[in-house]
């Protein structure tokens, strides 16, 4: 058989056939012979019948595998058919994957020749039941395939978790062309899809696969680098093929007779519609019971108070540390205290004492309560109590009044908090005891800057 690329190149290779015959005296039998054909029939290879002639296409096959990209996951179901115990039974996913070994001796898969001197990649992945590897180089027109190689699976190794058979996968790699990469003065990549990788070589807790594996890569110069799934054509053309996808046969005889079976009124259609009315009955019934709890849950609800700044309010004391032996014993209400500023929607800052330093000053509106005035005239309120801050009683100053010097010392005339409505409680009390209140006797000099004050201000 003579093979040409076009019709003018055959023309010569016949001739020159032709004319090396008659040189040897050597003829051919015009009648079984055809020129300028397309195609002729030709020599081809006939289906395994049993276990000796599949072994006897793979054992041929097999010498083209390290030129054929995914050999072993293309043969896998023809080798599942060597198993021991294993019936030899043909079907057409073994007839399929026979025919596709065929037509892969036909096409030229373009590799480059190996150069020390160029940079190296080694891409390596693994599938459910085969290892898949490509070593490249870079060079100026871009990264060039030098071999590539694939095995399946061991029994064994098919229980394997993914991460083991991804580092299955770059060991095996380096064993296989080991002469080529030790061959490398300077250090080559790997690259890998899973960024765990990086860190698996270095990692001190190792697997029992990891263990038997880890003093064979530290011959080896080389890094892992991290390379997303979508970047890297080769590891995909790898890991995502036929193998990984479920098969399921629908034979034609069940697809007609089920067809037959299935009739206009069929039941799913009146669970469709009878589930929809019940979902509409439920969801009216959901609501009914919303607005039925509802009216019982707000029978006792208030309306809660909006306070406005200037406002003065009851501080529950429950929030409020104090030294009584017993709840029982304290104030149930603290104040009043006036609110600044409204800081949320149920949440206010009030005005508390400076010896109050230690206390949240904003508090949740459930723990305050409005001042009401009085509404019989005339009538004072009863003081309140001293406020125990710190485990020391204190009274509160409302406001310094007048300021006077007493045998060399100086005094403040103090209104209280609580008693403003009597103007008989203002007292004449220490500088020297109002040391929590220098803001107010500020606010004093402000307005009588000429009055008696401390020596600092007099100078």
């Amino acid at each position: 058989m003579v093979f040409s690329s076009s019709e003018e190149e055959h023309v010569k290779h016949v001739a020159f056939v032709l004319q090396r015959l008659r040189n040897n005296n050597l003829f051919e039998k015009a009648s079984k012979c055809v020129s300028h054909a397309s195609s002729v029939e030709y020599l081809g290879y006939v289906v395994p019948k049993n276990i000796k002639a599949l072994q006897s296409f793979l054992g041929y096959s097999i010498f083209y595998h390290c030129l054929i990209k995914n050999y072993s996951k293309k043969i896998t179901a023809l080798t599942s058919l060597l198993k021991k115990d294993s019936p030899f039974i043909f079907n057409e996913e073994a007839l399929g994957q026979f025919q596709i070994s065929k037509e892969t001796f036909t096409n030229s898969p373009i590799l480059s020749h190996f150069n020390p001197s160029l940079p190296n990649l080694l891409e390596t992945d693994a599938s459910d039941y085969a290892l898949g590897a490509v070593l490249s180089q870079v060079n100026d027109s871009g990264k060039h395939p030098i071999a590539f190689d694939s095995c399946k699976l061991l029994p064994d190794e098919l229980n394997y978790e993914l991460y083991d058979k991804e580092l299955l996968g770059i060991f095996w790699a380096l064993k296989h062309w080991r002469a080529f990469l030790l061959s490398l003065s300077n250090s080559f990549e790997v690259l890998k899809d899973h960024s765990y990788l990086q860190y698996s070589m270095s990692s001190k807790a190792l697997t029992c696969c990891q263990a038997r594996w880890a003093e064979f890569p530290s011959e080896f110069h080389f890094t892992i680098t991290y390379c997303l799934g979508r970047l890297g054509t080769l590891p995909d053309a790898f890991s995502y093929l036929v193998d990984q996808i479920k098969k399921e046969v629908l034979q034609d005889k069940y697809y007609k007779e089920i067809l037959k079976q299935l009739a206009r009124d069929s039941p799913a259609g009146k669970l469709s519609t009878k589930s929809q009315s019940v979902q509409k009955v439920g969801k009216e019934e959901l609501e009914s019971a919303i607005r039925r709890l509802t009216k019982y849950a707000d029978r006792n609800r208030t309306i809660t108070p909006d306070f406005q700044p200037g406002d003065k309010v009851w501080l529950a004391s429950k929030e409020i540390k104090t030294t009584r032996p017993t709840k029982k014993l304290s104030e149930r209400w603290l104040g009043p205290f006036e609110v600044l500023k409204k800081t949320g929607s149920h949440a206010f800052h009030l005005k508390l004492p400076q010896k109050w330093r230690s206390v949240q000053p904003v508090f949740y509106v459930s723990l305050l309560e409005p001042l009401k005035q009085s509404a019989i005239p005339n009538r004072h309120r009863l003081p309140p109590p001293p406020v125990i801050v710190e485990e020391k009683e204190e009274w509160e100053v409302a406001q310094v009044l007048d300021s006077k010097l007493k045998r060399g010392k100086l005094w403040y005339l103090v209104e209280w908090i609580g008693f403003s409505e009597d103007p008989e409680r203002t007292t004449w009390e220490p500088a020297s005891k109002l040391t929590n209140s220098t803001e107010l006797s500020k606010y004093f000099y402000s307005f009588y800057p000429d009055r008696p004050g401390p020596i600092s201000s007099r100078v």
